[in-house]
Parts: structure tokens; sequence; C-alpha cells
């Protein structure tokens, strides 16, 4: 200021008076255009996370509906269930009733048959002493005798022939109640396979139903949380000389795709999770299984068809326990919330694809993990 006060030449005062202004009209204009290309990209972030929480609730919304037709399934699965196994009773309990009645007409029959043999048994006692008193007797009462014991020989003739039609009778009857349980029997094992085939449907509708549930839950989890724009966008824009942490340091299990093994997240878990414990792989005839705990969390993985994961920890049980796993189940579609009383504890298990990566699927059961910390 000293400097332009002890200027003689007015005008050339004006002159750099002017010249200041302008460059001060110019930082204004810069300052405009800043302030403006700021705007536009707070619009922009903001659009793009609206956007985002319009794809979570259609997610969110599909996921839902997944699980509504699960439960429909499983309750048509259980109802096809119930009505084979009262068919299945149906058809037991006739068979009993059929052999029952076979029982007791070949008792019947083989009654008859002692009792034709002790009458035939009878006639020819009595034969033998008609016989032995002919011979005693004149030649009158002979022929009177004789003409008895011709009466004898008829009675036991009609004995014999009622005798053969009644063991007609009975093989008829008899052949009747086979025939009619070899239908019957035919008939329930068609019962049988078209209710086991409707089963197998069943399951495989199941397996598909959960498996586009894991995608979906893998994809949510992969997905950043969104929960103050804000705070993320100023976070955004606060330091613009530190660089964008790389992708690998935020996905240290992303690697090249393999299919997702028992071993695979043994080795994964090793590496990436120390604070895990007694991780160990047992293995059975349903599939190799993967254990490890966490204080009084344990973990288990089993590599089934389809793979499924449970998560357990004690716990006692109480009304409000109760509540809480309802709004958990609530809250975390696709993955099932229970008390199982034989073992005192709570039990988390939800459904994975062995397309997943560990990372990812260790995001997602560190996700469920965290319920069984809130008291």
């Amino acid at each position: 200021m000293e400097e332009i006060t002890s200027l003689e030449n007015p005008e050339e005062f004006l002159q750099q008076l002017r010249e200041i202004y302008d460059k001060r009209e110019e930082e204004f204009i810069l300052r405009e255009h800043a302030h403006q290309e700021k705007d536009a990209a707070l619009k922009g972030m903001l659009k793009e996370i609206a956007e985002s929480r319009n794809k979570l609730d259609l997610r969110e919304k599909e996921m839902n509906t997944l699980q509504e037709k699960i439960n429909q399934k499983e309750i048509n699965f259980k109802q096809k269930v119930e009505e084979l196994e009262v068919r299945k009773s149906q058809v037991q309990e006739r068979e009993i009733k059929i052999r029952e009645q076979e029982k007791g007409l070949i008792m019947k029959h083989n009654l008859e048959l002692e009792t034709v043999r002790n009458e035939e048994m009878r006639l020819k006692r009595l034969t033998e002493e008609y016989d032995y008193k002919l011979s005693l007797l004149d030649e009158g009462m002979v022929e009177t005798l004789q003409h008895t014991g011709d009466k004898a020989d008829l009675t036991k003739y009609m004995l014999l022939k009622e005798h053969d039609e009644m063991v007609t009778d009975l093989n008829k009857k008899i052949q009747s109640l086979q025939a009619e349980k070899s239908t019957l029997l035919t008939e329930h094992e068609k019962t049988v396979i078209d209710l086991n085939k409707k089963l197998e449907g069943a399951h495989a509708d199941r397996t598909t139903l959960m498996k586009k549930i894991v995608e979906l839950n893998t994809q949510s989890i992969a997905t950043p949380e969104l929960e103050n724009p804000q705070q993320q966008v100023s976070s955004s824009q606060s330091d613009t000389g530190q660089g964008e942490k790389p992708k690998e340091a935020q996905n240290p299990g992303h690697e090249a795709h393999e299919e997702l093994t028992a071993e695979v997240l043994l080795h994964y878990l090793e590496k990436n999770e120390p604070e895990l414990e007694n991780v160990s792989i047992k293995h059975s005839d349903d599939g190799e299984q993967l254990q490890a705990s966490c204080g009084r969390l344990q973990y288990r993985f089993l590599f089934t068809k389809p793979a499924q994961f449970d998560l357990f920890a004690e716990r006692k049980k109480n009304s409000q326990l109760r509540k809480v796993l309802e709004q958990l189940n609530k809250d975390h579609p696709g993955v099932q919330f229970r008390y199982a009383e034989a073992e005192g504890c709570v039990f988390a298990t939800g459904y994975f694809t062995q397309d997943i990566n560990s990372y990812e699927l260790m995001e997602r059961v560190k996700k469920i993990s965290n319920c069984f910390h809130q008291d």
C-alpha cells in the first residue's frame, strides 16, 4: 500500500487498481466454476446412491418372494409326505386284514379236512362192523343189512362230495383274495413310485431356490452398505491426495476362481482368519465337514448338496429369546435361526454354492455371527 500511495501519477495508480480488481474477478469466476463442478459431482454421487438403494430394495423383495415360494414348497412337500404315510398305513391295514382273512380261511379249510377225515374213519369203522355182522347172520338178514350197507356207502359218498365242493369254494375264495392282494400291492407300488418322483421334483425345486437365495445374498454382501450417504460423499472429497486402496487389500480371498471345497476354505481360514481356533476337517459319508470356533461360537461348514453352514452357541431358553429369533428370521431372509432344546443352543443355518469364493462366504458368515454378539 505504501508503494501504491507513493505514486505521483494518479492514472498509473488507477491502472494498477483496475488490474487488481480484474485479477480478483478472475479468482471469483474460477471459484464459482469449482463450486459448480463440486455440486455436480455431489448430485451424481447422490443419484448413484439412490439407484444402489433401489437395487437393494428390489433384491430384498426378490429374496422375500423366493423365501415364500420355498415355504409353500415345504408345506406342499409335508402334505404329500403325510398323504403318502396315510396311504401306506391304509394299504398296510388292508394287507393285515387280507392276511387275517386268508389265515382264517386256511384254518377253516384244515378244520373241515380233519372233520371229513374223522367221518371217513367213522364210516370205515361202521362198514367193518356191518361186514362182520353180515357174516354172522342168515341169508334173509343179509339182504336187509346189505341195503343198510348201501345206505352207509351212499352217506359216505355224499359227505365226500360235499367236502370236495367246500374245498373247491375255499380254493376259489383264496385265489380271489390273492388276486385282490396282488392288485392292491401293484397299486401301492405305483403310488409309492409316483410320490417318490414328486418328492424328487420337490427336492430339486428346493435346491434351485436355495441356490438363487444364496446368489442373491452373495450379491447383497458384495455391494457396500450405504447407511450414511452424506458421510461417504464428504469423506470421498476430503482428501484428494490419498489414493484408493488396491482391490487385493480389500478382498484378500479373491484369487483365481476355483470350486470351494473344505481344503480350500481351510487354507483361507488359516491364512486370513487367525481369530478362529480348532479349525479341522472331518470326513463322512454325506460329505466333508469343516469345523472351527471363536470363543463360545462354533462354526460348521457342510459340503453337501446343497452346501450349508451352521453357526451355533449355547443359550438359555426364555420368552425374550424366542422374540429375538423371530426378529432375526425376518431381518435375515435365507438364513434360519432356531433353538435346539436337545443341545441347548441357538443355531443359524444358511446355504451357499461352491462357486462362491472364500472371502465372500466368510463376509456373509461374519455378518450372521454378529447376531450372536447382540445381547
